[in-house]
């Protein structure tokens, strides 16, 4: 498409034949990208580079240009907007914790869970990757292992975790 509109770009500012594409000159492309630019938002900017990548190089290819066109349109990313990982909401945590508030397996399990989750911000993977020996109960510390960077990481215990994960393995866990 913007291969279509470069051409009728250079067609209406002179003859109608096809022009010389070796004649092309770096300052022509730049200002026809930025006529395009105008009306077309990041994504669509980086697909208008590629397909004047590919019509240049299409032109090389079949004879029509011996000069190397698609060199002049580097690769373009388009800029992802930056996201912070959505929280939930102090009444969304008020309202998880109290469908965990009975004394089932079920109920000891998750509040442990939720507590170490929230409280010391482990991800999943580090929750389930947790062992009995990472606790520390004399020194109120909890030891997260094979983080993403490699290293081991160590964090106090909070009390109300500390509390849950006692009571789930005193209740619940398998000897």
């Amino acid at each position: 498409m913007s291969g279509r509109e470069l051409l009728m770009s250079l067609r209406a500012r002179g003859p109608t034949a096809d022009p010389d594409w070796d004649k092309l000159s770096p300052g022509l492309l730049f200002e026809h990208l930025l006529h395009c630019a105008r009306d077309r938002d990041p994504h669509g900017l980086r697909c208008t580079l590629t397909a004047l990548r590919s019509f240049f190089r299409f032109l090389r290819v079949t004879g029509r240009s011996v000069k190397v066109l698609e060199n002049y349109f580097v690769r373009y990313r388009a800029p992802t907007p930056s996201r912070l990982p959505a929280t939930l909401s102090e009444e969304d945590l008020y309202r998880i914790f109290q469908t965990v508030q009975g004394s089932s397996p079920r109920d000891l399990v998750h509040r442990a869970v939720l507590l170490l989750l929230t409280l010391h911000g482990l991800r999943t993977g580090e929750v389930a990757r947790l062992r009995l020996e990472d606790i520390h109960w004399r020194l109120q510390t909890l030891v997260v292992r094979h983080r993403k960077r490699g290293r081991d990481l160590l964090l106090p215990l909070h009390p109300a975790a500390a509390s849950a994960l006692a009571r789930y393995i005193q209740e619940v866990r398998p000897q």
